[in-house]
Parts: structure tokens; sequence; C-alpha cells
């Protein structure tokens, strides 16, 4: 059994549990793991048949000594406390408070839109988990709670007795742990534990993860992974590097930091997580309208007929936002009477989210956000999912890029770049804007999140409809390339990275020093400082005498160098 103190307050950790088919057994298992109050409440999102009475709540209670209650409206979320839904209900969280709605408007996705409710009002101190069931609901409610920066687990699929929901869940991309129920049950109370212990011996993040150590981790990823988040909002990854502390009961950050020196897969899965790959179809559906309306007819008729419309996608994650750009792409030529070839560039820094995206294979609950005569059009359903019709896929041109190290790309009638600039500090932001700006073709059209905003380029750009932050560029205005400044930054901040091609040119020097000089002779040589401190001691035989000799020719050598 798990123990913790019950502390109550605005620290509180909401645990939204979701399972269908076969969740009895693994809830039972989950709750069997977690004892006394821990300062989080959980609740079980279960597929319930409305034509019958539940009696989890009391199977729940024989498992666990907190409180389990069945959700009412408008009752109180409370720590130590485990909620049920309903049958023939479906729950949301505004604020701290239940409101029930009826199944009939969400039928069949509740797992969903509950985790979606509880990343809005929790973000960080949200956990979602997906137990056995069939079917993919839960997948894209982890997707929101992962973007707001909470915490995804996941079921092991031999440990469920139906492995569709964890199957789903899994392949998005963003899970952060995946363990059978009992497990799962010590992870989440790591969590709420590390997370109150932290509280009461530090006041941030910033005093949990100082500036030394997170330097050390983006050195360390930059080194390993060749990923630099050193531009990165420090909140957004101090938070997440502070998740995956816990998920591996470290009990302070330098001991994190030992595990990711000597641990690739957790390397991984940090760079993983730092990423926030999280995403959906038809996302904000107004940008989507207003460019189907209004920008691509207008770019369409300024091109010939057989010409071609050049579109990117900047960090595309999974594909969902590529594909949706292809179909309203697609949509948008077909009401005219042109020919147009259509390329589209889908691109990001996850190669693993890209394998996702070029499958083009999506859970079923891809028709809450598809309407019906999309769905028919653009996808064939095969063995439970839903994938994209070839012609779709081979609109798509899927690649990898670093969107903050170069343009990638030129002569763009149409960018898009949503909800990536929020995780960037404002150096790197300018320095992406400028490389967008770059890339559109004159009075190329640029679409951005809902939170974002062009600062101080917006005199660069023409506002084509605000509320959906579509802008043009102005066909006459300055011409902004990438910032020189900002880019030797990036790639000064890997010490690491310098020494190991530093030690990599010099050794091609000595190599090349040794062929020219003693051709085929065999030495022994050291190399040292003006000090006489020993820098490298170089081993082809034992004949000494040539060792001054040498050194003074590889110190000439090193220091012209």
């Amino acid at each position: 059994m798990l123990k913790h103190t019950d502390n109550s307050g605005p620290d509180l950790f909401v645990v939204g549990i979701g399972a269908s088919a076969g969740g009895i057994q693994a809830l039972e298992a989950f709750f069997s793991n977690i004892d006394d109050h821990p300062n989080a409440a959980f609740v079980v999102v279960q597929h319930l048949s409305p034509d019958f009475r539940s009696m989890m709540s009391e199977i729940l209670q024989r498992k666990t000594v907190m409180q389990v209650r069945q959700v009412e409206e408008a009752m109180p979320l409370e720590p130590g406390t485990v909620y049920v839904m309903p049958p023939g209900k479906n729950m949301l969280l505004e604020g701290r408070t239940f409101y029930l709605t009826d199944r009939s408007s969400h039928l069949d996705y509740p797992i969903n839109l509950f985790f979606d409710s509880m990343a809005k009002h929790f973000a960080e101190r949200a956990i979602g988990v997906i137990l056995t069931g069939g079917g993919s609901d839960g997948t894209d409610g982890l997707q929101t709670i992962s973007r707001s920066g909470g915490v995804a687990l996941v079921q092991t699929p031999e440990s469920a007795q139906f492995d569709s929901m964890p199957v789903n869940a899994i392949a998005s991309g963003i899970v952060d742990k995946i363990l059978p129920p009992h497990e799962l049950a010590r992870a989440v109370f790591d969590i709420v534990r590390f997370s109150y212990d932290q509280k009461t011996s530090i006041q941030d993040d910033d005093d949990f993860v100082n500036q030394a150590q997170l330097q050390e981790i983006i050195t360390l990823l930059a080194d390993q992974e060749d990923i630099d988040f050193s531009d990165y909002k420090t909140n957004t990854l101090r938070r997440r590097i502070n998740h995956r502390c816990a998920l591996n009961r470290c009990s302070n950050i330098g001991k994190y930091i030992a595990v990711i020196e000597n641990s690739e897969e957790e390397r991984k899965l940090l760079r993983q997580s730092l990423l926030i790959g999280a995403t959906r179809f038809f996302r904000d559906d107004q940008p989507w309208r207003y460019l189907l309306e209004q920008a691509l007819p207008t770019l369409i008729g300024s091109i010939d007929d057989g010409g071609h419309l050049r579109v990117w996608v900047t960090a595309c994650s999974t594909g969902e936002e590529a594909y949706t750009m292809a179909m309203v792409v697609d949509e948008a030529i077909a009401n005219t009477a042109k020919q147009i070839k259509v390329k589209i560039f889908a691109t990001d820094i996850d190669s693993q989210a890209l394998s996702f995206a070029g499958k083009g294979i999506y859970p079923e609950t891809i028709t809450s956000d598809v309407s019906a005569d999309r769905i028919t059009r653009y996808f064939n359903f095969v063995d439970g999912k839903y994938q994209v019709k070839r012609f779709l896929r081979e609109m798509l041109i899927i690649a990898p890029h670093d969107l903050t190290k170069n343009a990638g790309f030129s002569k763009m009638h149409l960018v898009s770049c949503r909800n990536v600039l929020i995780y960037m500090q404002s150096d790197l932001q300018r320095q992406v804007l400028r490389l967008l700006h770059f890339t559109l073709a004159p009075e190329g059209v640029l679409l951005l999140g809902s939170s974002e905003t062009l600062g101080e380029y917006a005199e660069d750009f023409s506002v084509a409809d605000a509320n959906s932050k579509i802008y043009k560029k102005k066909p006459n205005g300055r011409k902004l390339l990438p910032s020189p400044a900002l880019r030797n930054s990036i790639t000064t901040i890997s010490p690491r990275r310098q020494q190991r091609q530093q030690k990599a040119q010099e050794s091609k020097l000595f190599k090349s020093v040794f062929k020219h000089i003693f051709s085929d002779r065999e030495v022994t040589c050291v190399l040292v400082n003006r000090d006489n401190q020993t820098l490298r001691i170089f081993h082809n035989s034992a004949n000494s005498d040539l060792a001054p000799f040498l050194i003074s020719h590889v110190r000439q050598c090193f220091e012209a160098y």
C-alpha cells in the first residue's frame, strides 16, 4: 500500500482514469495499491450502459480507504476522494466543480470529454490514465493533457483484457509511462508525493531545477539527442523535467541528471516530453473556414492553370494538421475550374511523430473532429481505424526539419506555424518569425496559433483575419533574413559537442602530422602546453629520441591551426 498525508490546497492534482471493457479488474488493481489520502482527487470515467445501475462505487470502496462517491450535479471536487461517473451521463469540470451532461450529446467519447476539461482547469496538475478497453476513447484527451503540461499514463497492452484503448493511446507518441495497473498507481503516487515534498522544501520550480542544472540537461540533450532547447521557455522545461524526475523516483534533480546521462531511453523520453507533440484534426475551426472561403481562393486565383500551390505545415507532429490542410486545399481547388498541382511540405523535428504521420492511420475518435462527408471522401475504414486515402497522402511531402535553425523552403504560398512559438523565449520567437517571413512568397499567407502574435514584425505583414491569426506578407516590405546573432548563440551552447568536435579535428591534424613528418617510422610522443602540462600521449613505438622533434612540430602545427 502507498501512503501519504492528506494535504489539500491549491496544488491539488486530478487523476482521470479512463476504462471500458475489462475495466473493473484493472481499477481494482489500481486502487488496491493506493492507500491513505493523497493530495489528489481520482475520477473514474468508464463506458457504462445507461439502462443499468452501476455498482462501481461499491466495488471500488472495498479496495480503498478513500471515500468513493458517485458524481452528482455541482458536486465539489475534494482531495483524497474517488469519484465515479453516473450511468447515462458525461462529466465536465469547471474549476473544482463537477457538471453533468446528457450522454446523447457526446455518446461515444466520455473519456476524451472529461480529460479535455481536466486539462483546461488543472494544466500540469492533470494526470490522465488509460486502462483496458475497446476502441480509442481517451487518446485525444491524453493529447490535450500532454499539451497543457500534464502527465499521460497508459496500461501495458499485454496486461489489459482489451488492448485497443491502450494501443491507440501509445501510438499517439505522447505517453509518459506504460505500466501495469498496480505500477500505474505507484507512478501516480510518486508524482503527487514528489510535488508535495518539493513544495514543502522549495518555493518554485526554479529552486528545484536551478539554472546550472537546467543548462546541464539542455547541453546533454543537445550533445546526445541533437536537439537544442536552450531558447525554449524555462518554466515549461522545468515542469516537464519535474514530472520525468518523479516518474523515475529520483528524490532530486542531481539524481535525475545521473539517470539521463546513463540512459538513452530516458533521454529520448525526456526529449519527447519537452517537444510537446499534441494535435488534432480541424483544431480551432475558424481559421480553416477562412482559409477555405477566403485565403485559398485568392492564392489559387493568382496561380496559372497547371501551376503549383506550395504549402508548408511546420511542427506537424503526428500529421493531423497537415492532413487537415490537405483536405481544405483539395476542397478549395475543387471549387474552381483550375488544374492546380499541390505540394504540402509537412515537417517536424520528431522522427517518431513523422513516422506516425507517414502512415496516416488514426483512431475512430477523429469522427468527433472530422465531418461525416469528409470522412467518406478522404478516409478508408480499415480494422477499426481510419486511414487517409492514397491521393490525400500523396499531397504531402513528410520530412524532418528543425524550424529554429533554417528556413528549409522558399517561395511558399501558405505557411502554418500554430502553437509552436508559445513554447519559445522571445529571441527564438523572433528568429522563427524571420525565417517564416523569409520563406514566404510576396503576399504569401501565414497562419499562427490562437495565442501567438507577430510582435515587432507586425509591420511586415498585413492582417488578413485577426480572429483567425492569419496574416499576409507585404509584397514591398522589408527583407528579413535569419538573425545571425541568435544562430551563433544556438551553436555555442553545447560545450560537450564543441569538445568532441575539437578532439576529432585535433586527431585528424595529428594523423596528418605523423604521415608527413614521420612517414612509417615508429614513435611515441607526449604533447604538452607552455606550462609543460601533459595534454595528450601518442603511442606508435618506444622510440623516445624522436619525441622532442615530434612535439616541436605538433606544437607549431597546433598553434597555427
